[in-house]
């Protein structure tokens, strides 16, 4: 140490960090016979095998799953997976929400590839008498949703022991899910999968700020015509997982 007439791990002011780093270093040369052992780095002597290692490193370093990584703080968040409906092609101009619905049940129950959850399997869809389920359920731990959008539905899936589901309020919660999801972003602790349509809302939304209140902001439309559900979807999910600590 420049500091000192000892070295690093010998210095009793740097006790805890020598501690920590041989921790650490333990930690890795683990991880590293682990791995080793795992792809029998000693038996790579041929090219089929050195290319196959390559196509796994590559796979897991690109993320060509579209997965994002787990999180490892309780003061980060993952935006994993976005969702959006139009209102294209639909009588009036609306969304048709029996497919939200629809949707929702899928993901939540699991069903088959044509989109049949496993609580309203079809009789005239192949795939449902065969019981070819393929679509797994995944671990919704709640539905959070505006109440003046969706209570029917809502209701319905609270009724029948669907998943979890809990209004978000447009007032205040909204306030405080709004400013978290933008300080998270700008900390760089808000991590997304890149998509298309999340960016667009992104862009299109503006900050109105709360006076008095750093901590409280309102995602709005920055022209009348443009849309930011899915900014404000995206923060209602921020929210949510951070309070339930997932």
């Amino acid at each position: 140490m420049l500091d000192s007439a000892l070295c690093f791990w010998h210095d009793p002011a740097h006790e805890d960090e020598a501690k920590e780093a041989r921790r650490l270093g333990g930690q890795r040369r683990r991880r590293e016979r682990i791995v080793s052992g795992a792809f029998d780095f000693e038996r790579l002597d041929s090219i089929p095998k050195i290319r196959r290692l390559l196509d796994i490193a590559a796979t897991d370093a690109l993320s060509l799953d579209g997965s994002v990584a787990k999180t490892k703080r309780h003061d980060e968040a993952a935006i994993r997976k976005v969702k959006l409906w139009k209102p294209t092609g639909f009588p009036s101009g609306r969304v048709d929400m029996d497919a939200v619905e629809r949707w929702i049940r899928l993901v939540c129950e699991g069903g088959c590839a044509a989109g049949h959850a496993r609580s309203s399997k079809d009789s005239d869809c192949s795939l449902c008498s065969a019981g070819d389920l393929s679509i797994p359920k995944f671990n919704i731990v709640q539905v959070a949703y505006d109440p003046y959008q969706l209570e029917d539905i809502s209701q319905r899936l609270k009724r029948e022991s669907i998943v979890w589901c809990e209004a978000f309020d447009q007032g205040a919660e909204r306030l405080v899910g709004d400013g978290l999801m933008y300080r998270l972003a700008m900390a760089g602790t808000l991590t997304h999968d890149g998509d298309a349509d999340l960016r667009e809302h992104i862009g299109n939304a503006k900050a109105k700020i709360q006076p008095d209140q750093e901590s409280h902001m309102r995602i709005e439309k920055k022209r009348p015509a443009a849309k930011i559900d899915l900014a404000v979807a995206a923060a209602m999910a921020v929210k949510r997982s951070l309070a339930l600590n997932i």
